[in-house]
């Protein structure tokens, strides 16, 4: 419904200002197979987290760089505050939040760890 509503104020040509959702949390859209998490460091320094498996269900990257030992602020931890925003590197985010725009997935600079994932089985992350 959400969509309708959305597609009809554009098709109104309604500025994007004037239109607000509340997102309930972003779909949990498909398999969740293990991938490889290595921390970029300053130039000629590089840190490994190793194989961080996400297969398990309820199981996620943000988790898993917690249990890394890693701070990373986080709040909703569904994939619709933002507050987690993680700089990528390098690799492809497999994207499945609801805050970053088309713009900004496209460009490959910016994951939200606590639902996103790496598309190809490796992400190097700023942190």
């Amino acid at each position: 419904m959400i969509d309708a509503v959305t597609a009809t104020a554009r098709t109104l040509h309604w500025p994007q200002s004037r239109v607000s959702v509340e997102p309930f949390g972003a779909a949990d859209d498909g398999p969740r197979a293990p991938f490889r998490v290595t921390l970029a460091a300053p130039p000629g320094v590089r840190l490994d987290l190793g194989a961080t498996s996400t297969s398990r269900p309820g199981r996620t990257l943000l988790e898993a760089l917690e249990r890394a030992g890693l701070n990373v602020p986080s709040m909703c931890r569904q994939g619709v505050c933002g507050e987690c925003r993680t700089s990528v590197a390098g690799g492809r985010v497999d994207h499945r939040d609801l805050v970053l725009s088309a713009e900004e997935k496209a460009s490959g600079q910016w994951m939200m760890p606590c639902v996103s994932r790496a598309a190809d089985g490796e992400l190097e992350l700023r942190l």
